[in-house]
């Protein structure tokens, strides 16, 4: 019964040794800006199209978060902190 057991350790282990090379490409961690791991890049987004969102978030024709973000396909909470920003300034 021990050696099935090694045995079936020996296979488990081989499995994961060759399967391992291809997950740690999916997901190494990034290094972020501010020194924190992320498993995704972090997008930047122009000056030019903070201003597009800014404009559609203000009066006269103000859009809502959702319609923008589906628009733009920004994140909802990406706006909703630009939106923060753009008040305390």
């Amino acid at each position: 019964m021990y050696e099935i057991f090694l045995l079936d350790l020996a296979k488990i282990n081989l499995a994961v040794l060759l399967l391992l090379p291809r997950v740690r490409k999916v997901v190494t961690p990034l290094i972020s800006t501010t020194g924190g791991l992320r498993p995704w890049p972090v997008r930047r987004y122009s000056e030019a199209v903070k201003a597009d969102v800014r404009k559609r978030m203000s009066p006269p024709h103000r859009e809502s978060v959702a319609q923008i973000s589906a628009a733009l396909g920004i994140h909802i909470v990406t706006l909703y902190n630009w939106r923060k920003a753009w008040r305390l300034q």
